[in-house]
């Protein structure tokens, strides 16, 4: 009569275990130490890389979007540089970006003036920009300067 060994069984001559799972060669474990342990600074440094160009694309995104909430208050008829300040504002506070730190500049026909004293088809210009060290979440900044700043300009005709 025959005997099936068990497919649970582990096989004594080879280094296969319970599920054919490859036993780890003790010998090896030091060598596989010292190469994670070569890795780990080269690792690091590009987990802090994406997530520092990460968070320089997602605020680029929403200053945009601030920019252009600004710039779509700025082309109302009777709309005055309080108001567009307070939407580009608002919306950065509303993504959770430090609207204190954002420099909102506003041109009329390339001139730095009151929106409230444009006429109609006068070119609005809202610039939004803000310091990279006042978005950054790791704090280092290895692959942007830490005085550089992500700023977005946004032209429309006044209506009215």
């Amino acid at each position: 009569m025959r005997r099936f060994r068990s497919i649970d069984a582990p096989d004594a001559s080879s280094n296969r275990g319970r599920w054919g799972l490859i036993w780890a060669d003790t010998a090896r474990s030091g060598a596989v130490a010292v190469e994670m342990a070569m890795l780990a600074p080269f690792l690091a440094t590009l987990i802090l890389g994406i997530t520092e160009i990460g968070q320089v694309q997602r605020a680029q995104c929403y200053i945009s979007e601030a920019a252009g909430a600004g710039g779509a208050t700025g082309t109302l008829p009777g709309s005055t540089n309080a108001e567009i300040i307070k939407d580009a504002q608002s919306f950065l506070t509303s993504c959770r970006m430090t609207a204190a730190s954002a420099v909102i500049t506003i041109k009329v026909n390339d001139v730095v003036a009151d929106v409230s004293t444009a006429a109609r088809n006068d070119k609005i210009t809202v610039t939004v920009a803000i310091p990279v060290s006042a978005i950054s979440w790791t704090g280092s900044h290895f692959f942007i300067l830490n005085t550089s700043i992500v700023s977005k300009t946004v032209v429309m005709l006044k209506q009215g």
